[in-house]
């Protein structure tokens, strides 16, 4: 569950407005450094409507947590190829990544913004999973 306040700092790397969170830390150049790689590998491997929306960084485990999303189905393939580039670049295995399909918007509002749409979409969607387990 991530913290308000301390724990988060939104970035901008190209087109992606990235959440770098972590559980009890500021984010740091590691977090940079994966945001970025995360979103050169969606420009080079992914349509134009994918989009790094988060990385969490969990403290008690170092496991780092990129998540991605898109409103295109096709966009899932690059799940495993940035789970490899990273794997690859820190070779510890403590990389996971998550794809999450959002429902298209209403592209044709002035007011929709793709980035703004799949993040709010992608928050909701960890919102309601994180409810669900909570009552498990």
């Amino acid at each position: 569950m991530s913290n308000t306040g301390f724990y988060q700092e939104w970035i901008t790397v190209g087109d992606n407005r990235i959440l770098l969170e972590c559980s009890n830390s500021f984010p740091a150049a590691e977090e940079r450094f994966i945001a970025d790689v995360a979103a050169n590998v969606l420009d080079n491997n992914a349509s134009d409507k994918a989009r790094v929306v988060s990385v969490h960084y969990d403290d008690k485990t170092s496991i780092h947590c990129v998540t991605i999303a898109s409103t295109k189905e096709e966009d899932s393939s690059v799940e495993e190829t940035l789970t490899s580039v990273l794997q690859d670049i820190f070779n510890n295995g403590n990389s996971t990544v998550n794809f999450e399909l959002v429902e298209a918007g209403d592209e044709s509002s002035d007011e929709y913004n793709h980035m703004e749409h799949l993040s709010a979409a992608s928050f909701a969607t960890g919102d309601e999973t994180e409810a669900e387990t909570a009552t498990e």
